[in-house]
């Protein structure tokens, strides 16, 4: 759990949290696996590498997983098939490994909050007033997102419009203008209006549709 002195049980997700299998592709998992056989790890045995993943921690749902997937006492090397890692195999271990957990609901990932945002605005850009607040929650089991919308008006009116963009909790370089929720885009705000927009986007895989990581593709 990370605290925020603002809000004292505040939660997100963390990076050494198990990863869920529900968020890769089969695909994923063939290149996840022959990156470990690449790096001199093709010993590592299938239910050692189940057993890392969200929900498959117990015993009897790794047992339940390699032996359903015929793979019972094997390791990464005996997957490889003509000199690949066999897709087929694969994929057949990948869906038993998400028929056996559960998919993280969107609220896991962590949500700012209408409470913490307004505060931060407050102090950081000298919001005055109510600040308008918005979230949008989608359940999906490959892909669940939220995103936090804060809207309010700065007491210096000559600054200008300030857009505050974060993706899991991390700044962005910029603000990938393809995200935006359609009610934004079709919003009346003009560059000189003295407000602050903040935005916070969070997902276990975001698409970026350029090399510099600016603009997200329409699936994010």
């Amino acid at each position: 759990m990370v605290s925020d002195p603002v809000l004292s049980d505040w939660q997100k997700w963390q990076p050494h949290w198990p990863t869920s299998p529900h968020w890769y592709t089969a695909d994923d998992i063939k290149r996840l696996i022959g990156a470990y056989i690449t790096n001199g790890d093709g010993q590592k045995t299938v239910r050692e590498f189940v057993s890392e993943f969200r929900g498959l921690s117990g015993t009897a749902k790794q047992k339940k997983v390699v032996s359903s997937s015929d793979l019972s006492g094997q390791c990464f090397n005996d997957l490889i098939r003509d000199g690949a890692v066999d897709s087929v195999v694969v994929e057949r271990m990948w869906k038993e490994m998400c028929a056996e957990s559960q998919p993280v609901k969107a609220n896991k990932l962590g949500i700012i909050g209408e409470e913490t945002l307004s505060k931060r605005m407050v102090e950081i850009d000298g919001v005055v007033g109510n600040v308008r607040y918005s979230k949008k929650v989608s359940e999906s089991s490959s892909r669940p997102k939220v995103v936090e919308m804060a809207l309010g008006f700065r007491e210096d009116d000559k600054g200008g419009k300030r857009v505050r963009f974060g993706l899991n909790f991390s700044p962005a370089i910029g603000v990938p203008r393809a995200a935006w929720p359609t009610w934004l885009q079709q919003a009346m705000v003009d560059s000189y209006d003295p407000i602050c927009l903040t935005i916070h986007a969070s997902c276990p895989r975001f698409e970026f549709t350029n090399r510099g990581k600016s603009m997200l593709g329409g699936r994010s």
